[in-house]
């Protein structure tokens, strides 16, 4: 009796081995885009919970108006806009005052872009309406 696999039995081993991987691609590739995009909305959620620290910390920053008026946090900082009724941050203003540190969109595997998301405080009655955008 000799010892050692014939070739028939490597090329079957070989051919089973194939069809698994053929199988299994796929799946495993659907899986990660699934996770990245779950991961995508985790760290929007995050951001979103970003901007509401930042504006319990900068109430003096905040709309004083019920309406529809805009204004970007540069704009309010200089003074050049004191009554509006939304305020307008992005990605970079939140990097630019420390709340978030810069981030990586796990879909694309590249740095988000200052204007990748634009966040809008809304005054409503007596308290805010946080929303988040992507650009």
């Amino acid at each position: 009796m000799k010892k050692g696999f014939t070739l028939v039995e490597l090329l079957a081993v070989i051919l089973i081995i194939g069809m698994l991987a053929l199988i299994a691609v796929p799946i495993i590739r659907t899986s990660i885009k699934n996770y990245r995009e779950q991961l995508l909305e985790h760290q929007e959620e995050n951001f979103l919970i970003a901007c509401k620290l930042w504006g319990s910390n900068h109430l003096e920053l905040l709309p004083t108006l019920d309406d529809t008026s805009e204004a970007t946090l540069s704009e309010v900082k200089n003074g050049s806009k004191t009554e509006f009724g939304v305020l307008v941050l992005t990605y970079g203003d939140l990097l630019d005052e420390g709340v978030i540190e810069e981030t990586k969109n796990p879909v694309t595997q590249e740095n988000f872009e200052a204007n990748s998301y634009q966040f809008r405080i809304t005054k409503q009655g007596e308290s805010y309406n946080y929303t988040i955008k992507a650009l």
